[in-house]
């Protein structure tokens, strides 16, 4: 588990924290508001914790339970968040939901999560770097940068699938179709799918934080939020304009597969059209009776050999100039 916590007292000095027992042994009545972040928290941990910041226990089986929707829960004296990043520390190309709970009330804010999450890594350097920021800021003021660095993420990781999909749009209008194309197709637009749903199911918990319906956040981040929830807006009609694309994708590979196989066909109609008079020569040739000129004379035979190639090749040269 990984411990990071700042102790701010009268808003003015800032107290770093590296451990469960230096917060406990740290806390104190005249502080401002303490935050905390747990990183795969053992059990033992987040109870001592929850039971310092008296939250309640099945606030705390959010934390270690399995994958809920994105949700807001009022408890009264403080908030309950289950959010979902989509990047994590070192791994930007897995689009995995990396899953936060936060709880929030005016003198604290709690953030545990499971897997390193880059806007928590990011936020946090950010503090450690100038801790005395923490010192004009609130509890509110911190999860709505957070909220907003996760949106950004979501902005980043369309911006990469938008990518892949214009780059899977050239590949399906070359001339030699390549199957690998369509199964890539498919496999991204599964993950549009389950990112424009994670996407949505964000937008609506984020909507009634612009209406400023919950009292431990402040009037003023209401406009804010609105700003975050037009960037889900915008990442969910991208969403929709890739999958719009890959359905294009899909018809450009059948098209090209089917001019391919017209291709293919001319080729053996215009073959099998040429052998059709060198057969009949051939069988009435082969035939069991006397003919001209004689099957006893090999003259005959180189004779009749070339005329079959000459009927066939001028087929051949003329279906090719008319198909």
């Amino acid at each position: 588990m990984m411990f990071t916590g700042f102790l701010i007292a009268d808003r003015k000095s800032v107290k770093m924290l590296s451990s469960v027992e230096d917060y406990l042994n740290s806390r104190n009545d005249d502080r401002a508001f303490v935050w905390l972040d747990m990183l795969d928290p053992s059990k033992e941990e987040l109870t001592t914790v929850g039971r310092s910041l008296k939250l309640h226990p099945h606030a705390l089986d959010d934390c270690r339970e399995g994958e809920q929707r994105p949700r807001i829960d009022d408890y009264g004296d403080y908030l309950s968040f289950v959010l979902y990043g989509v990047v994590g520390i070192g791994k930007s190309e897995n689009h995995d939901p990396k899953k936060l709970v936060a709880f929030l009330a005016p003198d604290f804010l709690l953030t545990v999560h499971p897997l390193p999450i880059k806007t928590m890594h990011d936020e946090l350097a950010r503090v450690r770097k100038n801790p005395s920021l923490l010192a004009k800021t609130s509890t509110d003021e911190i999860l709505f940068r957070l909220i907003d660095g996760m949106v950004d993420k979501f902005v980043f990781v369309i911006n990469g699938l938008t990518d892949e999909a214009e780059e899977l749009e050239d590949r399906s209008m070359e001339p030699e179709v390549n199957e690998d194309v369509l199964q890539q197709t498919m496999a991204l637009r599964r993950r549009i799918l389950d990112f424009s749903r994670l996407a949505r199911s964000k937008r609506e918990l984020i909507h009634p934080l612009t209406k400023g319906q919950f009292d431990h956040l402040s009037e003023s981040l209401a406009f804010r939020f609105r700003h975050v929830e037009d960037h889900l807006t915008q990442v969910i009609e991208l969403a929709d304009s890739i999958r719009d694309r890959l359905h294009s994708i899909h018809d450009n590979f059948h098209a090209a597969l089917a001019a391919k196989t017209n291709k293919s066909m001319k080729t053996l109609t215009v073959v099998a059209t040429a052998m059709l008079p060198m057969s009949l020569i051939a069988g009435i040739y082969g035939m069991n009776v006397p003919l001209w000129p004689s099957t006893e004379s090999s003259a005959s035979f180189w004779g009749v050999l070339c005329f079959m190639i000459l009927t066939g090749a001028g087929l051949i040269l003329l279906l090719s100039r008319r198909l």
